[in-house]
């Protein structure tokens, strides 16, 4: 008798599904499957209608889903079927991925605004799920602050792609390119033994400069007036209390580059500690260890 897991339990469903007590039922059923299909290939087509029926349609004699029966009947522990119950619960709907580590991703529905956690199934195309994308997909809870997904998966063209497959732009991706020509302008900074602080945040662009200003609770509204402010603070007491507030990660860094004489290369530190800035400092403050050195002056 095979073990029912966690990795097998879909294969013993559709082997279920497709026993003697189903057996007929499918065909019958599929013309209600509430899913347009229209648009998929016959396989994947019948995949979507297979799993409504597995895990949404009701047989009218229990009054039970065949997976909440498949639940019932079959020896697993408590724990592993009040998971398998969860799928009652399973819903379509599209999704904007947002992030993602290894098998799961991190989604926002794009109708309720709802931001969750959802594993993929395996491995296979892991590559298509891509920050950004939209999909319409099944979704059911699986464990608490964990979904799972069930069924095809629809992959939603961004409008990046739309106007990639015509020679185009967006402008998005314009503003990308000009921030990172602004960003990659503003660290190629010569600095020289003799460079003093306000000469180097003198060549920082505006976005930077507000930023520490920001941070640094500095309220002048005249950039030289802000560049000397900034270096003010930077020489003073306050030093001491914005050292004790920085966070332990970003005091590591310091550590890190204080012990090896003050000078590192920037891809090793990067490397090891993250180094995201952006461009906007004042909107969107870096959050990442290096990054909130650079926001307080520090690196």
């Amino acid at each position: 008798m095979v073990t029912i897991t966690e990795e097998n339990w879909k294969d013993a469903l559709l082997e279920f599904a497709e026993g003697k007590k189903y057996y007929g039922e499918f065909g019958k059923a599929a013309e209600s499957c509430p899913y347009d299909v229209r648009d998929l290939p016959q396989e994947l087509a019948a995949k979507e209608c297979l799993s409504w029926f597995m895990f949404q349609w009701v047989n009218p004699a229990t009054g039970k889903t065949i997976c909440e029966e498949f639940a019932e009947n079959t020896e697993i522990d408590a724990g592993f079927k009040a998971k398998i119950l969860r799928t009652r619960q399973m819903r379509q709907g599209e999704f904007e991925i947002l992030g993602k580590d290894g098998l799961v991703l991190r989604v926002k529905d794009t109708e309720s605004g709802q931001v969750l956690d959802a594993k993929l199934s395996d491995q296979s195309h892991v590559g298509m799920y891509s920050l950004g994308r939209r999909i319409r997909q099944l979704i059911f809870p699986w464990e608490d602050g964990l979904y799972h997904f069930a069924g095809v998966t629809r992959f939603k063209e961004s409008e990046d792609e739309v106007l990639a497959r015509y020679g185009l732009i967006s402008p998005k991706q314009t503003m990308d390119f000009y921030l990172d020509q602004s960003i990659g302008k503003a660290e190629s900074i010569i600095i020289y033994r003799h460079s003093t602080v306000s000469s180097i945040i003198n060549k920082y662009p505006s976005g930077w400069v507000d930023g520490m200003c920001k941070a640094l609770g500095v309220r002048e509204r005249i950039k030289d007036d802000k560049v000397r402010s900034i270096a003010s603070v930077l020489k003073s007491g306050k030093v001491t209390e914005l050292l004790g507030g920085l966070p332990k990660e970003s005091g590591d860094a310091l550590h890190f580059i204080l012990e090896r004489g003050g000078v590192v290369k920037y891809s090793q530190l990067s490397g090891k500690f993250g180094d995201e800035i952006g461009f906007f400092w004042k909107e969107h403050p870096p959050k990442s260890a290096v990054g909130i050195l650079r926001l307080h002056g520090f690196l």
